[in-house]
């Protein structure tokens, strides 16, 4: 108990530094010694999270490389990418088209008289309440508008946009509309001559009748006259290698060859070329050789051992590390059975250098899977549970890595909670070597105190002593001289 000790103000003693310097020569290396073995433990926790770390990257470009689509990719060029695009699945022919677009497809869009402005009551309907029909032809898709009769241009706008039936079925509208210099505007949402709009209106709330109306220039039918119009709802109008073609939109024609779909900007002439994407392929293995790169290396690094010097890697000497960097090296230099001319890397311009590290042709894997695309894409993704005879080498390393680094199973993440467990048994030995020295600090803080009490009680008394001497002296020579 610090707060009792006298600190050598009878013996003149540092008991203060005399109680550290021995709690120190008792306790000091054991808690340096724990300090050590727990930050040598947090690091190589913290590298075995970064093994765990990389080689689950790994995992991901492995499993680029099981799918079919890495491989049976098409890719699509045009001519004049302002004119049309395309994309094609997997399954499209290599092929070329010429596209002659003449028309482009358009939305409806229609206009309603001038108003003074858009925020006063417009008088609907004489005042009273009545609705309309808005109605897309060519479809059977409609829907009512109600109105009180006291709303603004604005408050008609928004009754149209917020009008229960105003969907398609999948969250998008069918119609927008909005107010432009006290004008309101409606429009299709959607291209093509199917969706031109027309109107239902027995109460003349639209029509331009000469009573208090939004003056749309309609015909009996509820058709929209030249003089309402903006813009004129029409089809798109191509040709595809010379066959003429119609379609009410532009993007996403998907129906007019198979597995390739056009998307149509602008009128004029392009040639959209559909062949086999080698470069998807070959972006996915070179992605892969570099994360192969990076997690050899990194483990080679904490392995290693620098001679010159005396540093050791974080995980110089495991066991288990060395073993996972020798089968990783292994699984991608065998050969796999499948009877073919493609059974090894190797053969695709994949090879491990003197050195240990993967190096990758292009140019020869190009022409691999330019000669045998299928047997090329069986060496990576042949799979025994879907059918193939063998497993492919992205198959294998897939699952290896996967009984790495799967959370809470893994072999590594299994190695990081290890760690933690050990890290926190150092904790408790540090706080039990801390509680132990806490305990001796106080009974030497007691026993120092009780000395110093003791030495100060001892020179009280001995002063006490003194002056009753001296007292006694003074008193005798007194009586002396009177006798």
């Amino acid at each position: 108990m610090a707060d009792l000790s006298m600190d050598g103000l009878a013996t003149g003693m540092a008991t203060g530094d005399i109680i550290s310097q021995i709690l120190n020569a008792e306790y000091g290396t054991k808690l340096q010694n724990l300090s050590k073995e727990k930050s040598n433990l947090e690091t190589e926790k913290d590298a075995w999270r970064d093994v765990n770390s990389r080689i689950g990257n790994l995992e991901n470009k492995m499993a680029d490389l099981r799918l079919s689509s890495t491989f049976d990719s098409n890719k699509t060029t045009s001519s004049s990418e302002d004119v049309a695009d395309a994309t094609a699945t997997t399954a499209a022919d290599a092929s070329s088209y010429t596209l002659d677009i003449s028309q482009l497809a358009k939305k409806h869009r229609v206009a309603s008289a001038q108003q003074v402005d858009s925020t006063s009551d417009l008088g609907l309907n004489g005042g009273n309440s009545g609705s309309f029909t808005i109605e897309l032809d060519g479809t059977s898709k409609s829907f009512n508008v109600s109105i009180d009769g006291t709303e603004s241009l604005n408050d008609v706008r928004d009754a149209i946009n917020n009008a229960s039936g105003n969907d398609d079925g999948n969250g998008n509208k069918l119609v927008e509309s909005s107010v432009v210099d006290n004008t309101l505007i409606i429009e299709g949402v959607n291209t093509g001559t199917n969706n031109m709009l027309s109107f239902q209106d027995p109460d003349n709330i639209l029509d331009n009748d000469g009573t208090n109306d939004l003056g749309f220039d309609l015909d009996i039918n509820g058709n929209v006259n030249a003089a309402s119009e903006l813009q004129v709802a029409q089809d798109a109008q191509f040709s595809v290698n010379g066959l003429a073609v119609t379609r009410s939109s532009n993007q996403g024609l998907d129906d007019v060859v198979n597995e390739v779909t056009f998307n149509l900007k602008t009128t004029g002439t392009t040639t959209i070329e559909v062949s086999k994407d080698i470069d998807k392929a070959t972006s996915a293995i070179q992605e892969f050789v570099d994360q192969y790169n990076s997690v050899q290396s990194f483990i080679g690094k904490k392995l290693d051992y620098n001679q010159e010097t005396g540093e050791a890697g974080a995980l110089q000497g495991s066991g288990t590390l060395m073993r996972l960097q020798s089968k990783l090296r292994q699984m991608v230099t065998n050969s796999v059975d499948n009877n073919s001319d493609y059974d090894q890397l190797a053969m695709v311009g994949i090879e491990i250098n003197r050195n240990g590290a993967m190096e990758f042709d292009s140019n020869k894997f190009k022409e691999s899977i330019a000669d045998k695309p299928n047997e090329v894409k069986k060496l990576f993704n042949a799979d025994t549970d879907e059918g193939d005879s063998f497993n492919g080498i992205a198959t294998k390393v897939d699952g290896y890595l996967d009984l790495l680094v799967q959370s809470n199973t893994g072999v590594i993440p299994e190695k990081v909670d290890s760690y933690e467990i050990m890290v926190e048994n150092v904790d408790e030995q540090i706080d039990s070597v801390n509680d132990n020295l806490e305990q001796e600090r106080e009974r030497l803080q007691s026993e120092f105190t009780a000395m110093e009490t003791a030495i100060s009680k001892m020179n009280s008394q001995m002063s006490w002593m003194q002056s009753q001497l001296a007292s006694l002296g003074g008193s005798a020579s007194s009586i002396s001289s009177m006798l």
